[in-house]
């Protein structure tokens, strides 16, 4: 057992756990590999939302079953967008068309637009860009969903290579609170691009 698996192990409190969690790269991620199904069923959000997002990014296969489980009982809709990111992540998309198509049609507004914006962002199509423009462009929509749609599209496409999509987030932009940290985001993102 490694020093790392040890402190995560006996680490309880959830922003502690964060920290080491967020330490974990490539060269570590294998010391802590048997700790991830128990972080998937921590009581706190963040530590779930943590070990989604090392499953994604190492792209951990072997847990594709977990982060199914993880989608079955989860109700706080941040660990579920991650837990589709995660999936999404896994394989690119090859297997989760039909699960993002299913969120698409979610009660709770972030998660549906995780999902169009994963499913924009596998298959280009203008259909999922203009559902998604219909629910950022609400007077009422939520600056931390026009978040997830900024993250999710500047982490995976090269945006400028998608006119469309720099449109939405001009336009975005425009029906955005100036003093929010993510109109700052995106401004300076198109100042840049």
């Amino acid at each position: 057992m490694s020093n790392l698996w040890l402190q995560i192990k006996n680490t309880k409190d959830a922003y502690d756990l964060n920290e080491l969690i967020d330490s974990i790269d490539e060269s570590n991620v294998n010391e802590i590999i048997d700790l991830l199904p128990e972080l998937l069923d921590h009581k706190s959000w963040i530590v779930r939302t943590d070990a989604l997002e090392i499953i994604g990014e190492f792209k951990l296969g072997q847990f594709t079953s977990n982060v199914l489980d993880v989608l079955k009982k989860e109700r706080n809709p941040i660990v579920i967008g991650n837990a589709l990111t995660a999936l999404f992540d896994i394989d690119r998309g090859k297997s989760t068309q039909i699960l993002l198509n299913e969120y698409i049609e979610h009660k709770v507004v972030r998660v549906r637009l995780c999902a169009l914006s994963l499913l924009y962002v596998k298959f280009q199509k203008t259909e999922y860009l203009e559902q998604i423009a219909k629910i950022l462009l609400r007077s009422n929509c939520n600056y931390l969903h026009k978040a997830v749609f900024f993250h999710i599209m500047t982490d995976y496409l090269n945006v400028k290579k998608y006119p469309d999509v720099i449109t939405l987030l001009r336009s975005v932009l425009h029906a955005t609170d100036p003093s929010l940290g993510i109109s700052k985001d995106i401004d300076e993102f198109l100042r840049s691009n």
